[in-house]
């Protein structure tokens, strides 16, 4: 049994106004539907890009973990790189996955609350959260960042390569779940024909009522 995605409350009347001049909002300011379908195009392809990335480092911490098994059990030889690398695999998985996660509405979200409110202010909480999950995001990608460029002069001990190409999936996984909360932002306060409902073509970003 799955649960089907839930839709966006409807937002308020003074954001949904049409004038005809390929934006919503008063006299045409702001990015428009336009704009929201660019960005969840660029966040959809960066997105098919990081399930590549999932995909080959799942199955290189599969491999590494057969290995080390066999070459341990079966030849009583133990590969002393085995372990820092998959340290470095699991940092990938984490945070890159998050991006994705967060793109596929996989993270957990509490609705107990909001589900009570009228589809106004259920809109307005929408638009905070979402509000302060991107600001999480950039903190995270901005000072993930920062951290890397400390490590670049450091080595790792066993496989002996710069500590900040491990690290380098923090800044990246910020920078990616920061670009998937804009679009979401933009589709909430500019919601078009084509970037409300469920998330079907994976160009439009279904409603989601937690980060």
């Amino acid at each position: 049994m799955t649960a089907e995605p839930m839709s966006a409350p409807p937002a308020p009347e003074f954001m949904t106004t049409d004038n005809g001049n390929g934006g919503n909002g008063a006299g045409g300011r702001g990015p428009g539907p336009a704009a929201t379908r660019a960005l969840l195009a660029v966040a959809a392809r960066c997105d098919a890009v990081a399930r590549v990335w999932l995909a080959g480092t799942t199955l290189a911490m599969a491999g590494l973990l057969t290995a080390q098994v066999v070459f341990r059990y079966a030849f009583n030889h133990s590969l002393f790189w085995s372990e820092e690398l998959g340290r470095a695999l699991l940092v990938q998985l984490t945070f890159i996955g998050a991006s994705v996660a967060w793109r596929g509405r996989a993270h957990i979200g509490m609705d107990a609350l909001v589900a009570r409110f009228s589809p106004e202010w259920a809109w307005r909480a929408r638009l905070l959260v979402l509000c302060v999950c991107v600001a999480f995001f950039a903190a995270v990608a901005w000072h993930g960042a920062r951290f890397t460029l400390f490590l670049l002069p450091q080595q790792t001990a066993a496989l002996g390569v710069s500590r900040a190409v491990v690290f380098m999936a923090v800044p990246v996984g910020g920078a990616l779940l920061t670009l998937h909360g804009v679009a979401d932002l933009l589709a909430h306060l500019w919601p078009g024909p084509n970037t409300s409902g469920p998330n079907t073509s994976g160009g439009d970003a279904p409603a989601r009522e937690g980060c």
